[in-house]
């Protein structure tokens, strides 16, 4: 009897430190993408930094500005796609979970992982029975 409480604590704990594990990832896996928000962001200041020094230079010396600026125009507008498209997966990833079966991410709202299939809004069936007995 003693041995199987032991047992099933050391199951318990296996869950746990699984489950642990699987979230440990997905947070990882979003400060991935806001980092790479935040670097993007950090690379437009410094093209409209650029931008405003090259402008009031031609400025002051009394020359047109816009051919000038047209590439770093260009620049920061590639960074804003990148941008709103790290936003996207973020907004993607904080809408999803991992499996609790086999671990691949899924939308919250799904009933059912498309990985193996198994119900996606309980416990899996080995959980089921143990909560039973």
């Amino acid at each position: 009897m003693t041995g199987e409480i032991f047992l099933d604590l050391g199951k318990q704990i296996s869950k746990a430190a699984e489950e642990v594990g699987k979230k440990t990832n997905e947070v990882i896996a979003k400060q991935k993408i806001r980092n790479q928000i935040i670097k993007i962001e950090k690379e437009v200041i410094k093209h409209y930094e650029e931008m405003g020094r090259s402008i009031e230079a031609k400025y002051e010396k009394k020359e047109t500005v816009e051919t000038e600026c047209l590439v770093l125009c260009e620049a920061i507008s590639e960074k804003k796609k990148l941008i709103e498209m790290y936003k996207e997966q973020l907004l993607a990833a904080e809408h999803s979970k991992a499996c609790k079966n086999c671990g691949i991410i899924i939308d919250k709202r799904d009933v059912f992982c498309r990985g193996c299939g198994s119900n996606a809004n309980e416990k899996n069936a080995q959980d089921a029975q143990g909560e039973k007995t």
